[in-house]
C-alpha cells in the first residue's frame, strides 16, 4: 500500500530567500558541489531546471542510507520564493513514515548547513 499526504516543513536559515531559492530551484543541479556528501548527484529528466513541470532524479543520503527519488516541480511562486515538489517515486519502501519525517527535517537541516557555510 502506497503512502498519501502532504507534509510541510519549515528550516531556519542564515543566508537570504533569494538563495536558497535559487539552489532548490534553477541553479539545483549545483546542489551536488554545494553538499557533495549529501546530494551525490541530481539528473534533470524533463524541462528545465526550477521550472514548473521540472522533472529531477535525486541521488542523496538521507538517514544513513542511500536514497533516490523521481520528484517533479508543481508550484513555483517567485515572490514568496516557494517551490513545491511532487514525490513520483521513490525507494524508502516499508519505511516508518515519522522516521522518514525526521530524516528529512535532518537531511534539510544538513544541506541548510552547507549552504549557509
Amino acid at each position: 500500500m502506497g503512502l498519501s499526504g502532504k507534509e510541510e516543513l519549515s528550516v531556519k536559515i542564515k543566508s537570504s530567500g533569494e538563495i536558497f531559492f535559487d539552489a532548490f530551484g534553477s541553479k539545483q543541479g549545483l546542489l551536488p558541489k554545494i553538499c557533495p556528501n549529501i546530494i551525490p548527484r541530481i539528473d534533470l529528466l524533463e524541462s528545465e531546471w526550477g521550472t514548473l513541470g521540472c522533472t529531477i532524479l535525486v541521488h542523496y543520503h538521507m538517514g544513513g542510507k542511500a536514497m533516490i527519488s523521481r520528484e517533479t516541480i508543481v508550484a513555483v511562486d517567485a515572490e514568496k520564493k516557494s517551490i513545491s515538489y511532487k514525490l513520483l517515486e521513490e525507494n524508502f519502501v516499508d519505511e516508518d513514515i515519522q522516521a522518514i519525517f525526521d530524516a528529512w527535517k535532518e537531511f534539510l537541516n544538513n544541506v541548510t548547513k552547507e549552504i549557509d557555510a
